[in-house]
């Protein structure tokens, strides 16, 4: 087992758990290549974006209004009666999630919801209650009890960077908007009967959604120095498995 001595910024606790860190953008391929790793390497499995989602499942059977939320958060209406009433609504819908991850179901209460919250527009709804701080601290807490031997492969947008920075093989995944638009659709289109979106609204929604992950306050998308950038253009699930093993392969080996 390798040793990683890095503290993590928040607990500085020693951790001598192997992780395998993958951040990336919208429907660049992490969550398959991260399932993929996880088989491979017979480690535990964490969908990050999976609990920001399911909170925002909670909120939409709420009918909370998350544009409006979005709205009063931008204007930095912070002490006002109605940001404060919804950011507490945002923070219960966080608390206490405990899922179970099973290759691409998410378990709920024995109940697999990852059809309904893996579509844009929970992306979208997931992106908009991100940046609230105290329903990050829940939601890193969570991700960090989730270390556990053998191992653990974590993906999400935050990984190598904030929550996981003690991980010692870190992975970003990228491609261009247009190809993992197509993606994204092909996606959406097996996953929702009678999906009627163009590439062109995917498209849109893709870039609109980088640039929310890449600008946000807390937990922004970013690729960190010791990152290794995996551009999945143009190339074959089994050739970028290839190349993320290759990779985990040589910092896992406990002479490197």
């Amino acid at each position: 087992m390798h040793l990683n001595t890095h503290n993590n910024s928040t607990t500085n606790e020693i951790n001598i758990i192997p992780i395998i860190a993958i951040d990336g953008t919208t429907a660049s391929g992490k969550g398959t290549i991260a399932r993929r790793l996880a088989k491979h390497y017979s480690y535990n499995y964490l969908n990050s974006g999976a609990l920001y989602r399911l909170a925002a499942y909670i909120l939409q059977k709420q009918n909370f209004d998350f544009e409006r939320y979005n709205t009063l958060r931008k204007q930095e209406q912070f002490e006002t009666e109605e940001y404060k009433a919804m950011e507490q609504q945002v923070i219960n819908a966080g608390a206490n999630l405990s899922p179970i991850f099973l290759d691409k179901q998410v378990l709920v209460d024995g109940t697999d919801i990852w059809t309904a919250i893996s579509t844009q527009e929970y992306g979208n709804y997931a992106a908009r209650i991100s940046p609230t701080k105290d329903l990050r601290v829940a939601i890193h807490d969570f991700q960090r009890s989730c270390i556990k031997l053998p191992g653990l492969v974590a993906e999400g947008r935050d990984m190598t960077g904030v929550v996981f920075v003690d991980a010692i093989c870190k992975i970003y995944m990228d491609g261009t908007a247009e190809e993992r638009a197509k993606r994204r659709l092909i996606d959406e289109q097996k996953e929702i009967s009678g999906c009627n979106k163009t590439l062109e609204n995917v498209l849109s929604e893709v870039i609109e959604r980088d640039e929310k992950d890449k600008n946000r306050f807390s937990g922004a998308l970013t690729l960190t120095e010791d990152s290794y950038y995996l551009d999945t253009t143009n190339k074959s699930i089994e050739e970028v498995l290839e190349e993320a093993i290759l990779y985990c392969n040589s910092k896992l080996q406990p002479n490197n």
